[in-house]
């Protein structure tokens, strides 16, 4: 997104030159503002592959997290416990009360 903004100012700053030189590196103006719109062309592409790249990942997310569902139904389970997923280990203690709550849900 940085690229972006800057390759749109540069473009903007390549304008106001052409605007007050009239005549004055016409040609060379000219390539300059051709390379910029292919440089911007370019970091559009790309913008929209990350696009489509961050959906694909985030359905693939969205299905484990409902296959795992699933996976849990059928094993008997009417949830996920959340602390198999919880980054922090649990004390002895706290895994203790865990298996006993567990235990009584079921």
């Amino acid at each position: 997104m940085g690229a972006l903004i800057a390759i749109v100012a540069i473009l903007a700053w390549a304008a106001v030159t052409i605007s007050k030189g009239g005549s004055k590196g016409g040609e060379d103006s000219k390539r300059l503002i051709k390379a910029l719109a292919a440089q911007l062309d370019e970091a559009t592409d790309e913008r929209e592959r990350l696009q489509e790249r961050v959906e694909n990942l985030e359905a693939i997310v969205t299905s484990e997290h409902y296959e795992l569902e699933q996976q849990a139904q059928a094993a008997g389970l009417s949830r996920i416990d959340p602390a198999l997923l919880e980054s922090d280990p649990l004390t002895d203690e706290q895994e203790v009360e865990r298996l006993a709550t567990r235990a009584r849900e079921q």
